[in-house]
């Protein structure tokens, strides 16, 4: 009987070294695509002292908001929004059919093969563009092309569906945080109908939870469909993104993730509440892996909100050296 004891409680000492292993390990992999560097520090030590309910800077879960930019945070937006790339080729399809648009102002422009390279395409050319090949859907149709032609289309240079350019790290940190009771929002300059055509599937990320920009909709009793109209409502960037987080969350986030000046605002927005708050900035890097980009850039522009980061001691993510993988 003494040996049956001894060796029932040796396994029972076994199994649980085994088990506590297992979760310290389960633990440690919560982020295994960061390299052990600061930023994982400075992540995972934020969600354990704002999730102890034992700790001073403990965060009740209704008030545990996280929000990221889309373009360059979660994804790929190099050399050319990928939006873009979709309204164009809308507008080929448009272009086909009424063949007065070669020549019609500003639509030509984009239907020259050498548009990326043209330096006189301007906000106001950008916006006629999406106002003329977003309009005349219905948000349902829309969303569904969207989606269609997002897991169809490759990456100019990187030669990668879309839908395969999200970075894997940031959709392992959203898990992270979905699993630390955050509510996760994406907050983007991008069109919210299109976002919303992936969130689900890329980033886990709810319909309900895309804050971006929009065009004006209107109801159709016919088909009861909501329809887009050829007026933009409401442009969600720079400082426009605190008022949209305002708008549809009425919470000041406390976890903000960008990659840009764009998203300087909400970062400062972040850092002005009540609550412990902590602000990621990703830093694109990494010429071998994706592309390095930052002051001398038109898409994903990095000046400001990088000096401030430095100044304000928030989280510079350098994506070379940080990340393990980058797709």
């Amino acid at each position: 009987m003494k040996t049956l004891k001894s060796g029932f409680f040796l396994t029972a000492f076994s199994f649980a070294a085994l088990f506590h292993s297992s979760c310290d390990q389960q633990k440690k992999d919560q982020l295994a695509l960061w390299s052990e560097t600061s930023p994982k520090t400075d992540i995972t030590t934020f969600v354990e002292k704002i999730t102890n309910p034992q700790s001073p800077d403990f965060v009740p879960v209704d008030d545990r908001i996280a929000v990221f930019d889309n373009d360059g945070t979660l994804w790929t937006e190099y050399p050319v929004y990928n939006q873009l790339l979709f309204a164009i080729d809308i507008l080929h399809e448009i272009a086909e059919k009424d063949t007065a648009f070669e020549n019609k102002e500003p639509y030509s422009k984009f239907l020259d093969s050498l548009w990326m390279s043209n330096g006189d395409i301007s906000t106001h050319d950008l916006l006629a563009l999406i106002q003329k090949t977003h309009s005349g859907f219905s948000t349902t149709e829309f969303r569904e092309r969207s989606a269609e032609w997002m897991k169809t289309t490759k990456h100019p240079l990187l030669q990668k569906t879309i839908t395969d350019l999200s970075y894997s790290p940031m959709v392992e940190l959203i898990n992270y945080l979905n699993e630390n009771e955050f509510q996760v929002y994406i907050v983007s300059g991008g069109g919210v109908e299109f976002i919303r055509a992936i969130s689900e599937d890329i980033y886990g990320i709810p319909v309900n939870h895309i804050i971006g920009s929009r065009m004006e909709t209107a109801y159709n009793p016919e088909s009861g469909e909501i329809e887009l109209q050829s007026k933009i409502e409401f442009i969600d960037d720079k400082e426009g993104k605190p008022v949209g987080i305002n708008t549809v969350i009425g919470k000041r986030p406390i976890l903000v993730g960008g990659n840009s000046d764009g998203d300087l605002a909400m970062m400062e927005y972040a850092s002005k509440g009540d609550y412990p708050f902590l602000n990621l900035l990703v830093h694109h890097t990494d010429a071998d892996r994706e592309f390095s980009y930052d002051v001398n850039s038109k898409i994903g522009h990095l000046d400001k909100a990088l000096q401030v980061a430095k100044d304000q001691n928030w989280t510079i993510i350098d994506m070379a050296a940080d990340w393990k993988q980058i797709h």
